[in-house]
Protein backbone atom coordinates (compact mmCIF):
# COMPACT_ATOMS: atom_id res chain seq x y z
CA UNK A 1 0.00 0.00 0.00
CA UNK A 2 1.05 3.51 -0.81
CA UNK A 3 1.41 6.38 1.71
CA UNK A 4 0.29 9.31 0.11
CA UNK A 5 1.34 12.78 1.10
CA UNK A 6 -0.81 14.84 3.75
CA UNK A 7 0.02 18.23 2.74
CA UNK A 8 -1.82 19.74 6.33
CA UNK A 9 1.62 18.02 7.84
CA UNK A 10 4.14 19.82 5.16
CA UNK A 11 7.25 21.52 7.11
CA UNK A 12 7.48 25.19 6.25
CA UNK A 13 10.85 24.19 4.03
CA UNK A 14 9.30 21.74 2.06
CA UNK A 15 6.53 24.13 1.10
CA UNK A 16 9.03 26.87 0.30
CA UNK A 17 10.82 24.11 -1.97
CA UNK A 18 8.06 23.50 -3.50
CA UNK A 19 6.91 27.09 -4.08
CA UNK A 20 10.50 28.03 -5.70
CA UNK A 21 10.46 24.98 -8.04
CA UNK A 22 7.23 25.62 -9.20
CA UNK A 23 7.73 29.28 -9.73
CA UNK A 24 11.28 29.60 -10.90
CA UNK A 25 10.27 28.80 -15.12
CA UNK A 26 8.34 31.44 -14.29
CA UNK A 27 10.73 34.10 -12.92
CA UNK A 28 14.44 32.77 -14.78
CA UNK A 29 13.56 34.84 -17.61
CA UNK A 30 12.46 38.57 -15.92
CA UNK A 31 16.22 37.75 -13.78
CA UNK A 32 18.27 37.47 -16.98
CA UNK A 33 19.94 40.45 -18.36
CA UNK A 34 19.45 42.41 -20.94
CA UNK A 35 16.20 42.63 -23.20
CA UNK A 36 14.26 39.55 -24.90
CA UNK A 37 15.31 37.23 -21.67
CA UNK A 38 17.57 34.28 -23.42
CA UNK A 39 16.77 34.88 -26.72
CA UNK A 40 18.54 37.34 -28.22
CA UNK A 41 17.07 39.66 -30.56
CA UNK A 42 19.61 38.72 -33.74
CA UNK A 43 18.55 34.86 -33.24
CA UNK A 44 15.08 35.79 -32.77
CA UNK A 45 15.23 37.45 -36.36
CA UNK A 46 17.28 34.76 -37.47
CA UNK A 47 14.40 32.10 -36.34
CA UNK A 48 11.99 33.89 -38.04
CA UNK A 49 13.52 34.44 -41.63
CA UNK A 50 11.79 32.38 -44.20
CA UNK A 51 13.77 29.26 -46.15
CA UNK A 52 13.14 30.99 -50.09
CA UNK A 53 15.79 29.46 -51.62
CA UNK A 54 13.53 27.61 -53.98
CA UNK A 55 10.44 30.02 -54.15
CA UNK A 56 7.12 29.43 -56.35
CA UNK A 57 5.32 32.90 -57.81
CA UNK A 58 1.73 32.92 -57.99
CA UNK A 59 0.67 35.93 -60.07
CA UNK A 60 1.95 37.91 -62.35
CA UNK A 61 3.02 40.78 -60.43
CA UNK A 62 4.44 39.00 -57.62
CA UNK A 63 7.17 37.31 -60.31
CA UNK A 64 7.70 40.48 -61.71
CA UNK A 65 8.46 41.95 -58.52
CA UNK A 66 10.45 39.27 -57.71
CA UNK A 67 12.82 39.20 -60.84
CA UNK A 68 12.81 43.29 -60.24
CA UNK A 69 14.25 42.75 -56.75
CA UNK A 70 17.09 40.81 -58.15
CA UNK A 71 15.89 37.49 -56.58
CA UNK A 72 14.50 36.05 -59.79
CA UNK A 73 17.06 33.15 -59.33
CA UNK A 74 15.42 32.08 -56.49
CA UNK A 75 12.02 31.16 -58.81
CA UNK A 76 11.54 27.31 -59.68
CA UNK A 77 8.15 28.18 -60.78
CA UNK A 78 5.39 30.22 -61.69
CA UNK A 79 1.76 30.43 -62.52
CA UNK A 80 0.65 30.71 -66.05
CA UNK A 81 0.27 34.49 -65.44
CA UNK A 82 3.38 35.15 -64.50
CA UNK A 83 4.78 35.85 -68.21
CA UNK A 84 7.07 38.79 -68.05
CA UNK A 85 9.88 38.86 -67.61
CA UNK A 86 10.22 36.80 -70.60
CA UNK A 87 13.03 34.79 -68.49
CA UNK A 88 10.23 33.69 -66.14
CA UNK A 89 8.97 31.71 -69.40
CA UNK A 90 11.58 28.78 -69.11
CA UNK A 91 10.28 28.03 -65.48
CA UNK A 92 7.17 25.75 -65.12
CA UNK A 93 4.17 26.37 -65.22
CA UNK A 94 2.13 25.23 -61.63
CA UNK A 95 -1.24 26.14 -63.30
CA UNK A 96 -3.98 29.37 -63.78
CA UNK A 97 -3.75 31.36 -60.18
CA UNK A 98 -7.42 31.10 -59.84
CA UNK A 99 -7.70 27.34 -60.67
CA UNK A 100 -4.50 25.75 -58.70
CA UNK A 101 -4.00 22.62 -58.15
CA UNK A 102 -2.18 21.78 -54.71
CA UNK A 103 -0.15 18.70 -56.08
CA UNK A 104 1.24 20.62 -58.98
CA UNK A 105 2.69 23.24 -56.88
CA UNK A 106 4.22 21.10 -54.27
CA UNK A 107 5.45 18.68 -57.07
CA UNK A 108 8.39 21.41 -57.79
CA UNK A 109 9.23 20.79 -53.95
CA UNK A 110 9.03 24.57 -52.68
CA UNK A 111 10.58 26.11 -49.78
CA UNK A 112 8.63 29.18 -50.05
CA UNK A 113 5.14 30.04 -52.27
CA UNK A 114 4.25 34.04 -52.80
CA UNK A 115 0.56 34.48 -54.01
CA UNK A 116 -1.11 37.54 -54.82
CA UNK A 117 -4.35 37.87 -53.19
CA UNK A 118 -7.53 36.58 -55.36
CA UNK A 119 -5.57 33.24 -56.04
CA UNK A 120 -7.67 30.16 -55.25
CA UNK A 121 -9.41 27.92 -55.09
CA UNK A 122 -9.79 28.21 -51.91
CA UNK A 123 -9.64 24.49 -50.66
CA UNK A 124 -6.01 24.38 -53.07
CA UNK A 125 -5.02 27.52 -50.68
CA UNK A 126 -5.95 26.15 -47.72
CA UNK A 127 -3.96 22.58 -49.12
CA UNK A 128 -0.89 24.60 -49.32
CA UNK A 129 -0.93 26.74 -46.45
CA UNK A 130 -1.50 23.61 -44.08
CA UNK A 131 1.66 21.43 -46.00
CA UNK A 132 4.61 23.40 -43.55
CA UNK A 133 5.31 25.33 -46.86
CA UNK A 134 5.71 29.01 -45.42
CA UNK A 135 3.31 30.88 -47.49
CA UNK A 136 2.79 34.27 -47.97
CA UNK A 137 -0.21 36.18 -49.54
CA UNK A 138 0.39 39.46 -51.21
CA UNK A 139 -2.32 42.13 -51.17
CA UNK A 140 -3.74 42.95 -54.64
CA UNK A 141 -4.40 46.39 -55.32
CA UNK A 142 -3.11 48.59 -58.75
CA UNK A 143 -2.60 52.06 -57.69
CA UNK A 144 0.70 53.47 -56.43
CA UNK A 145 0.39 53.09 -52.46
CA UNK A 146 -0.66 49.01 -53.30
CA UNK A 147 2.20 48.84 -55.51
CA UNK A 148 4.67 50.37 -52.78
CA UNK A 149 2.95 47.48 -50.55
CA UNK A 150 3.58 44.50 -52.74
CA UNK A 151 6.54 45.70 -53.17
CA UNK A 152 7.31 45.72 -49.19
CA UNK A 153 5.37 42.40 -48.72
CA UNK A 154 7.83 40.53 -51.25
CA UNK A 155 11.03 42.02 -50.30
CA UNK A 156 10.07 41.57 -46.46
CA UNK A 157 9.53 37.67 -47.45
CA UNK A 158 12.24 37.35 -49.17
CA UNK A 159 14.56 38.95 -46.45
CA UNK A 160 15.86 41.71 -48.79
CA UNK A 161 13.97 44.87 -47.11
CA UNK A 162 16.80 47.09 -48.67
CA UNK A 163 16.47 45.96 -51.93
CA UNK A 164 12.68 46.86 -51.77
CA UNK A 165 12.98 50.33 -50.48
CA UNK A 166 15.54 51.03 -52.99
CA UNK A 167 12.80 49.69 -55.76
CA UNK A 168 10.07 51.85 -54.12
CA UNK A 169 11.99 54.85 -54.92
CA UNK A 170 11.35 54.06 -58.71
CA UNK A 171 7.80 53.42 -58.50
CA UNK A 172 6.18 57.00 -60.50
Amino acid sequence: MSKSFDFRRARPWEVALTVFALSAPLLLPLAATGQGGFIRKAVAQEMQQVDSSKLVAIGGAVTEIVYALGEGSRLVARDSTSTFPEEALKLPDVGYMRQLSPEGVIAVNPTAILAVEGSGPPDALAVLKSAGIPFETVPEGFDRAAILKKIDVVGTFLGVPDKAKELETTVA
